[in-house]
């Protein structure tokens, strides 16, 4: 489909129809019409809808009738007179937002960035009175700083960004260490809310003065320190300033 996509473009021809094979167990091809550089029109093999029929009564769609390929004329004619041969079948794929989606985003922050700050939650996974976890707060810091920047350094030509490390996760998953299993078998039934908070955050306290599960925090905050500054680096190249680490526990 990207090959397609790329002829398309370089050779300024649309309405082009191609087939590929379906994704459908069953088999067939899908096909694909690329209207335009923004929007593409798919007919799927097989339908959602198991029951569709066109005006004629006849049975187009269901779990033994794949779809019979048209061209497109024929296509085009039949979208134009009714949409329920095709009902169940059609997918359509626009690149980009319309004007008044446009107007509900801010706009983005051109200002190149001189400081970043990598910032590491305390225990638990809620960290203010709204119930939000650490992605929420370290967004709400970034929409203050900017604030900030824009009222108290208006000409200042450069921006600090915040990016979350999270530990929490790793330390409660299933898969690496069970703890949750482990802390549900032995709970009692009682007073249950405040036994999960117990169990999801008071407890992080007692496992970071485990030589065992502290080393495993450390690891955590470490690993995902390195993984965003090499995805930071790779996606600002031009950032030369040194990093920053703030750590804060909310």
């Amino acid at each position: 489909m990207e090959a397609q996509y790329k002829l398309s473009v370089e050779q300024s021809q649309w309405g082009k129809r191609f087939d590929l094979p379906s994704e459908d167990k069953r088999g067939g091809s899908d096909v694909f019409i690329f209207n335009s550089p923004q929007s593409m029109i798919q007919y799927l093999a097989w339908p959602y809808d198991l029951s569709s029929t066109t005006n004629s009564g006849n049975v187009v769609a269901g779990t033994s009738s794949p779809f019979i390929h048209l061209d497109p004329s024929q296509i085009s004619q039949e979208m134009s007179l009714t949409g329920q041969l095709f009902e169940g079948r059609v997918c359509y794929l626009h690149r980009g937002l319309n004007e008044q989606l446009m107007e509900q985003i801010d706009e983005g922050d051109y200002k190149p960035i001189d400081q970043l700050f990598f910032i590491v939650h305390g225990i638990g996974s809620i960290y203010n009175l709204k119930g939000q976890g650490l992605v929420e707060c370290v967004n709400d810091m970034r929409n203050t700083a900017k604030q900030l920047s824009q009222t108290h350094f208006p000409h200042h030509p450069y921006r600090v960004e915040f990016l979350p490390i999270l530990w929490h996760d790793e330390l409660h998953s299933d898969t690496v260490t069970g703890l949750d299993k482990q802390l549900e078998q032995i709970t009692l039934g009682s007073i249950p809310k405040l036994r999960q908070f117990t169990n999801d955050s008071l407890m992080d306290i007692l496992f970071y003065t485990s030589s065992k599960y502290s080393q495993l925090i450390v690891n955590t905050v470490a690993r995902e320190i390195t993984r965003l500054r090499e995805l930071f680096i790779s996606r600002n190249p031009n950032f030369t300033v040194s990093c920053y680490s703030f750590l804060k526990i909310f």
